[in-house]
Parts: C-alpha cells; sequence; structure tokens
C-alpha cells in the first residue's frame, strides 16, 4: 500500500474567492475525481486549525494499492484538470509518498 500525503498553503483569495471557498471548491472537486478512480483506495482531506509560518492550509491523504496506481493517478485526466485548478488557489505544495 502508498500513501500520498498532500499539503497546500492557500492563496487567501484567488479565482474570485476567499481561501475557505476555494478550499470548499478543491475539496469537491476533488471528491468527484475520486469517484472516476477506482484504485483510489481511501481519501481524507484536513483543514488546519492554526495559521502561521510553521502551518500548511490544507492536506489530503490518500491510500493508493501500489506505486503503479499512483503513477496512474498522476496523469489521470480528470486528476490534470483538477491539478490545474488548484495551482490557481494555491501559493505552495509539498507532498510525501511511502509505502506502509
Amino acid at each position: 500500500m502508498i500513501k500520498h500525503i498532500v499539503f497546500w498553503k492557500m492563496k487567501e483569495f484567488a479565482e474570485g474567492n476567499d481561501m475557505e471557498t476555494n478550499i470548499k471548491l478543491a475539496v469537491e472537486k476533488i471528491d468527484d475525481v475520486v469517484k472516476l478512480f477506482p484504485k483510489l483506495k481511501s481519501i481524507t482531506h484536513h483543514r488546519c486549525l492554526f495559521k502561521g509560518a510553521h502551518y500548511w492550509d490544507f492536506v489530503e491523504e490518500m491510500v493508493f494499492e501500489d506505486l503503479e496506481s499512483l503513477r496512474e493517478w498522476a496523469c489521470f485526466p480528470p486528476h490534470v484538470k483538477l491539478h490545474n485548478f488548484v495551482e490557481k488557489i494555491r501559493l505552495e505544495r509539498a507532498a510525501v509518498d511511502y509505502e506502509f
């Protein structure tokens, strides 16, 4: 199993919305894309409770059966479209992938 964790620092305002609205929109879009990709075993979304230089605003945790499934996810066309949206609303992105 592969855990894929993605952290985002969000823009305070982007695409005509404040950060909270954009996080909600991103979660809705992510959940829609996930329904189309059966190789994703689970996904959870988390909003950070705190603000500051040491905190990320949003994190998602995904579990894939294997590394090949994660690679397929990266180039899955609906995910690519989602990624293009997210690039407009975030400042930074970090990811951790590990086998468990």
